[in-house]
């Protein structure tokens, strides 16, 4: 062989050898093979610090990249190829199999926007220094981004999870945005629990079909839900724990389901205006949930029970139009404390509603009249509503409401209380409550039980500076604001208590006139209550302590009763009938002073002298009879004046 064929030979091998290491070397690129034009174009794309939108290629077929090309492109795979500041842009793609980016660093830019994962996808634990953008994108399979850190901002504004999506323990540092997000699994979980975004989190319009976990997460700024939709009956949508620096806003937000937001704390304001909570049974439950600012619910419509036990509330709670649907699922907002207002005014509530032991500066129960076909009717229609040991700081008003129960035991109200167009059908309990002005506005009380005449209105140890019943405002007492004063008092159950506060009430107006009849019924009601009718020391009790006496207010009646008894001894006891010192000069004076003498000394207990020398023997006997009465009647009148007199000194 000529060492011109020779060298052809070499050359040839050469060849062939330089052909198969560069066959190998692009299958080493790629992972899988030769490229596939979708790819080479996307990384002549990303080369060029362009946007590699796939949309062109036409069908989904023509627009797919494979997971093993994007993972080597995310880890700097590609040797030869250097990512610019850029970063990597692709959208409108179809990844195909399973995406692995498992704790790994991506440094630049990282968008997908509009792209399908058919496959699992996971960015589990994998840290990225810039923003992360999914937005539009289809996850059909679970998506797992657990514990995931982003030093920029997250957005997967109208993407679509098919399956679970976990979001547990996430960091991000700046904004998370799923405006229009759609969970779409009814099984697979939304789990954002633990999840911490620096700033603000955006789920306006979400829709969330299965369960859906935003317990312990941490927002920085703002947490914004308005509009988003919780579908699912069974499962919670769990906030439990989770804190907000600023603003939690659940405008308009529907939740079909139980809700949790036990214990989560807002540090400004949280918003649940036009709120749904759809669930006629299922729980929506705010205990020990605490807001440094204002809580709003104007226009919230609860189908179901609700929860507020142990709230706290730094200023306000504004419930404007609020409307409770349900007549056989109680509101317990007991041991809720409220830093200023409480407003309920427009309120519609057809169940029980329990403000027990709560602590609120001023509190505001208020529905609007509702013209219906039997005359005017109250939006605030309350089975019970419960008062009890209730602290307001300020004013109470509660108006325009029909209330079966009204439990305002225990209550303290140091300003005043005001019910207007209020109507209590069964029971009014107000029993060792204190207010400081009690005000009474066409308040329809109980019906008197037809056999007692009382009814269920409740005043044992009722406390208050000042009270009222249909009075104009700023007028001084009338005789009919007394009356009805008093009806209310006579018409309740017994208790000396309710009659001796009314009483002090009165003479702190100057009333001492109607104090003193407040007093004298008192003590008709006290014997009846303490004897049985017939008891005799009941009815001697009540005529010569209580209708001549007025049980020591009156000890003038005593005085002018005595007097007569005197002055009628007076003309019934001739001095002739006298032993001894009957006048014999005929002068009328001296016979006037004698009888008016006898029939003192025969009245008084004490022995004046002269009695004794009067025959009454010699007598008519009716006078013989009065002679003798009228010292039983004087051992009986004397120590009731005495008595009389001495309370009054007392």
């Amino acid at each position: 062989m000529t060492a011109s064929a020779l060298l052809k030979r070499f050359i040839l091998l050469w060849l062939v050898l330089l052909f198969v290491l560069r066959a190998q070397s692009y299958a080493a690129n790629t992972g899988a093979g030769q490229l596939t034009e979708p790819e080479r174009w996307v990384l002549s794309q990303i080369e060029q610090g362009h946007p590699a939108d796939l949309q062109g290629f036409g069908q989904e077929t023509k627009r797919r990249l494979r997971a093993a090309f994007l993972e080597k492109l995310l880890t700097n795979g590609f040797s030869n190829l250097r990512i610019p500041r850029q970063g990597v842009q692709i959208s409108h793609a179809v990844i195909e199999g399973p995406l692995n980016l498992e704790y790994i660093t991506i440094d630049h830019l990282l968008r997908l926007d509009d792209c399908t994962f058919p496959d699992a996808v996971t960015f589990k634990e994998s840290h990225f220094k810039k923003d992360l953008s999914i937005t539009n994108g289809k996850f059909l399979q679970p998506a797992n981004f657990k514990g995931i850190k982003i030093d920029g901002s997250v957005f997967c504004n109208h993407t679509l999870f098919e399956a679970e999506s976990v979001w547990r323990d996430a960091k991000i540092s700046k904004e998370l945005h799923a405006d229009g997000a759609g969970f779409r699994s009814p099984t697979g979980k939304a789990d954002f629990c633990g999840m911490e975004v620096g700033t603000s989190a955006f789920f306006k319009s979400a829709q969330f079909q299965g369960p859906v976990l935003f317990d312990l997460i941490h927002i920085g700024r703002e947490f914004d839900a308005e509009n988003a939709e919780f579908f699912s009956e069974a499962e919670t949508a769990n906030f439990n724990s989770m804190k907000v620096d600023q603003h939690a806003l659940f405008t308009s937000t529907k939740f079909h389901g139980p809700v949790d937001f036990v214990l989560a704390r807002v540090g400004l304001q949280f918003c649940l205006d036009k709120a749904e909570f759809l669930n006629p049974v299922k729980v929506a439950d705010f205990r020990n949930l605490k807001v440094g600012g204002t809580i709003f619910f104007r226009g919230a419509q609860f189908h179901g029970p609700v929860k507020f036990e142990l709230a706290d509330i730094g200023l306000n709670l504004r419930a404007t139009g609020i409307k409770f649907l349900n007549q056989c699922q109680p509101q317990d907002f007991s041991k809720m404390k409220v830093g200023h207002k409480v407003f309920w005014d427009g309120a519609l509530v057809c169940g029980n509603l329990d403000l027990s032991y709560g602590d609120f500066y001023d509190l505001e129960i208020s529905g609007t009249p509702i013209d219906g076909r039997k005359g005017l009717e109250k939006s605030v229609n309350l089975p019970a509503l419960n008062l009890r040991g209730t602290l307001v700081q300020r004013e109470l008003k509660i108006a325009h409401a029909r209330i079966m129960v009204l439990d305002a035991s225990h209550m303290q109200v140091k300003g005043p209380a005001q019910f207007t167009n209020v109507e209590i059908v069964t029971s009014a309990d107000f029993r060792r409550s204190a207010f400081q002005g009690l005000a009474f506005k066409e308040v329809r009380f109980p019906e008197p039980d037809k056999s007692t005449h009382i009814r269920k209105v409740y005043l044992t140890d009722l406390s208050y500076n000042g009270i009222s019943i249909d009075k104009i405002d700023d007028a001084d007492y009338s005789p009919k604001d007394y009356q009805a004063l008093r009806n209310l008092v006579e018409t309740s159950p017994f208790n000396t208590q309710s009659y001796v506060q009314l009483e002090a009430f009165l003479k702190r107006l100057g009333r001492d006139k109607w104090a003193n009849e407040v007093f004298i019924r008192m003590h008709d009601r006290d014997l009846a209550e303490k004897m049985p009718w017939w008891s005799v020391r009941r009815w001697l009790e009540w005529f010569f302590w209580g209708k001549l006496a007025g049980y020591g207010r009156a000890p003038y009646r005593v005085f002018f009763v005595s007097l007569s008894l005197i002055g009628l001894g007076a003309l019934l006891f001739d001095p002739c009938h006298l032993k001894v010192g009957r006048p014999t000069d005929g002068k009328v004076y001296k016979s006037v002073a004698i009888r008016f003498l006898i029939s003192l000394d025969r009245f008084l207990p004490i022995d004046l002298g002269l009695v004794k020398y009067w025959n009454s023997k010699g007598s008519h006997f009716l006078i013989w009879l009065y002679f003798h009465l009228e010292q039983i009647l004087g051992w009986i009148l004397i120590p009731i004046a005495l008595a009389s007199i001495y309370s009054q000194i007392k």
